[in-house]
């Protein structure tokens, strides 16, 4: 059986993402806080998963908005032009390029 390009390009990102994702994984066993582990997941999205840029966001429960905290990559201001307020009837209609809005509780 022979592998085309597109499924060896697929594999590759494939590949890539799972070494981000393990990078992070073994950062959050080794590192103290958010000081550390931030900028680690960020440069491991996109060093290792091919991302051109990769941002974290923190809840500001004032402003009700995601507030950027840490970025790495190409456009590093972009994240600061973003609407990012979690108030309903507040945002613009979702894009490609929103932000995914994930929840961690310990």
């Amino acid at each position: 059986m022979t592998v085309g390009a597109s499924e060896n390009a697929h594999i590759y990102r494939l590949t890539g993402l799972y070494r981000a994702l393990s990078e992070m994984n073994q950062a959050i066993n080794r590192m103290g806080g958010e000081e550390e582990l931030f900028p680690l997941a960020c440069r491991s999205a996109v060093d290792f998963a091919g991302i051109s840029m990769a941002w974290i966001g923190v809840y500001d429960p004032e402003s009700k908005r995601i507030v950027p905290v840490e970025s790495y990559g190409a456009e590093t201001d972009y994240p600061e032009s973003l609407n990012t307020s979690v108030q309903p009837g507040t945002s613009a209609p979702p894009t490609l390029q929103q932000p995914l809005i994930a929840t961690i509780t310990p």
